[in-house]
């Protein structure tokens, strides 16, 4: 099964949404099947719509929330994972890491698990511009948004 995940700035200002449905769907096109989001800010929020509005004409794909560590919101929002989200996913070799350094070592276990990575990042900082430039190192295939 082909894997794809996307990484961009935690606040976006520019109109993504047909780009980000572009995406989704050439990636279904490449075979993939199975999405990757960390949910943590903007910008995974609407990879995550732009999925689950794929899923309805392409009803195989899944959507999974891969999360750095456990959270109290894990537990209090339960109702939203589940309706959001075909799985969440907290990778255990991550769960004796500082919660700061886990959201990196996720970024990159989530980079070498997919078969293709969508980027939105327009800043030469932070953590999706770290993630492009390891995923450039992986020589992972890219969509740039």
């Amino acid at each position: 099964m082909k894997v794809c995940c996307g990484f961009g700035h935690r606040v976006v200002y520019a109109d993504l949404e047909g780009a980000l449905r572009a995406a989704v769907e050439a990636a279904i096109e490449r075979g993939c099947e199975l999405f990757l989001t960390g949910a943590m800010g903007m910008f995974d929020r609407m990879f995550a719509f732009a999925v689950r509005e794929a899923k309805r004409s392409h009803p195989n794909i899944r959507l999974i929330c891969v999360l750095p560590y456990p959270t109290a919101a894990l537990e209090r929002d339960r109702a939203y994972y589940a309706a959001d989200f075909d799985d969440v996913w907290i990778p255990p070799e991550l769960l004796n890491m500082h919660p700061k350094g886990a959201i990196g070592a996720r970024n990159r276990r989530m980079i070498d698990r997919s078969d293709l990575v969508l980027f939105y990042v327009k800043n030469r900082f932070g953590g999706a511009y770290q993630a492009l430039q390891y995923a450039k190192r992986a020589d992972k295939p890219l969509i740039l948004l």
